[in-house]
């Protein structure tokens, strides 16, 4: 039982995990076509990727990282359930 109970917790941090680092990657993939108005780009005059108000970039930011975080996690998920199936893993 306890063993069972230590497997089921490292395997969610594990999801976990992965689905943090995903979603990670995903908002810093967000600063290479998207920028923020600011000192940097003269608010978007001279600026060479799409602008956005900062309320905006946030909102896009956070939404489409937990989203494909998500996602990811349940993945992972999924292939970690077929695959104690397959070895009949308990």
């Amino acid at each position: 039982m306890v063993k069972r109970a230590a497997l089921y917790i490292i395997n969610e941090l594990f999801n976990s995990l992965l689905g943090f680092i995903v979603g990670a990657i995903t908002s810093n993939l967000m600063l290479s076509f998207f920028e923020v108005r600011g000192w940097s780009n003269l608010w978007g005059l001279y600026a060479s990727k799409v602008v956005l108000d900062d309320t905006v970039f946030t909102i896009l930011e956070w939404t489409i990282s937990l989203s494909i975080g998500y996602m990811f996690m349940k993945l992972v998920n999924i292939i970690t359930i077929r695959t104690k199936k397959h070895f009949r893993y308990p």
